[in-house]
């Protein structure tokens, strides 16, 4: 195993990695956090992966509890942490799941730099597992186009209850095909609609919601039940992702000359 393969393991298993220095050990500003010798309060220096609700800021401080089964640091120390979130609280309490050190550099010389705890390849790493993610949801689909919206309307059928969904369609000028069968389609292209919960309440709220004139790789899912305006839907924040994509999933790069704009996440 590499250690390029040893670090996504590391990031793949926890849900936030950061590099940080020891400060001091036996005691957290938490309060009902109960101290003990491998309760280490550490100075945050750069955040790695992060879940999007946890605030990683640069100098800010995080209880650490120690892994009983790594070496015992010591203030001063420095090192890249795997962690589990324990508290959410005036300080973040975190569980360490793993850790990476670098003899040679620890404790921190003046003028070491980020680099030197591999953050850039960690960095690296993050983004590698987010496209292999991405690729794995796009080829559990029904099928994966490339196009952009050239009309939205409400659905046909489509009650306003509190909680409904709010059903929408968005029309997509598909160029190119990907996976999966899209009825009616030919090699010059052709139309596609594509159901969507429109409404942004908890349970839709994540739900992608096309806007005129977007484009990108869209990943589509077949609708279900007898009420529904479109043979495939969109249902995963995912849904949604750059044409550049269609590289990794097919290893062929899109036509020169498309204007990508799928970044804009809806």
């Amino acid at each position: 195993m590499t250690d390029e393969d040893s670090l996504k393991q590391l990031i793949a298993s926890s849900s936030m990695a950061f590099v940080g220095t020891v400060r001091s050990l036996g005691q957290s500003p938490e309060p009902g956090i109960e101290a003990d010798e491998r309760t280490a309060l550490v100075q945050l220096e750069q955040a790695v992966h992060a879940p999007d609700q946890v605030d990683l800021s640069r100098g800010s401080p995080v209880v650490v509890q120690l892994d009983e089964g790594l070496p015992l640091l010591t203030p001063g120390r420095r090192a890249m942490f795997f962690a589990e979130p324990l508290i959410y609280g005036e300080t973040l309490v975190v569980r360490e799941v793993a850790r990476r050190e670098d003899p040679e550099t620890m404790p921190r010389r003046r003028g070491l730099e980020e680099e030197d705890m591999g953050v850039d390849a960690a960095t690296e790493a993050v983004e590698e597992l987010a496209v292999e993610s991405q690729l794995e949801h796009a080829r559990s689909a029904d099928a994966v186009v490339r196009g952009h919206v050239v009309a939205l309307r409400a659905a046909a059928a489509n009650p306003m209850h509190e909680h409904d969904p709010q059903w929408w369609v968005a029309t997509l000028a598909v160029d190119l095909v990907a996976l999966g069968d899209l009825p009616g389609f030919a090699d010059d292209g052709g139309e596609v609609d594509v159901q969507y919960a429109n409404s942004l309440d908890r349970r839709w709220r994540d739900w992608p919601k096309p806007k005129a004139g977007q484009s990108g790789m869209w990943i589509l899912h077949r609708a279900e039940g007898d009420d529904t305006d479109a043979v495939f839907q969109l249902m995963h924040p995912e849904d949604l992702q750059p044409s550049l994509l269609l590289d990794d999933l097919i290893g062929e790069a899109p036509d020169e000359g498309d204007d990508d704009e799928g970044d804009d996440r809806p």
